[in-house]
């Protein structure tokens, strides 16, 4: 995927990011993007806070600015990690982005949010949702290392497989 006139950064997220994929993972990326002050002028503007694509062997999802910046100060840890994960092309704005990542953690926000994430996933997999509960299993075990991680040490792992549990 090309960097279009409007996106600041983009990141790869996921299993691929994460250390963890198999043969049959696809690539996961993760954005952010402003929009066009003619866009937003026009009669026909409809604001939506993120977009999403699903494709064979890829999704996208990116999110415009304003409502990344409101995720991020809630220390959504997918949000974060958009922060952390490995670039795949960046402006000099979505690199300053990347660098206000000490700034958005709160550390009570952040305990909210990652436990919340975590729930989710343990839902999930105790649900055995789409027949993958060993895709959210994991997921409930990476957010809530990095939990921990981030509030002894102010940052967190991406790349789980490089840390003591991976």
């Amino acid at each position: 995927m090309a960097l279009s006139r409007c996106e600041l950064l983009r990141v790869i997220v996921g299993s691929q990011a994460h250390g963890l994929a198999g043969p049959k993972s696809d690539t996961d990326y993760r954005g952010i993007y402003v929009v066009p002050t003619d866009e937003i002028l026009s009669l026909n503007y409809r604001h939506k806070g993120a977009h999403w694509v699903e494709g064979e062997s890829e999704d996208h999802t990116a999110y415009e600015i304003g409502h990344f910046l409101t995720l991020a100060i809630q220390c959504n840890p997918t949000i974060l990690e958009v922060c952390l994960a490995p670039t795949v092309t960046t402006t000099e704005w979505g690199t300053r982005l990347q660098a206000l990542f000490p700034a958005l953690i709160d550390p009570d926000r952040a305990y909210a949010a990652f436990c919340g994430y975590a729930n989710s996933q343990q839902k999930k997999f105790l649900n055995n949702k789409d027949g993958r509960a060993h895709k959210f299993a994991a997921a409930y075990v990476r957010v809530l290392y990095q939990l921990v991680e981030l509030l002894t040490t102010g940052t967190f792992t991406v790349r789980i497989g490089d840390t003591p549990i991976g």
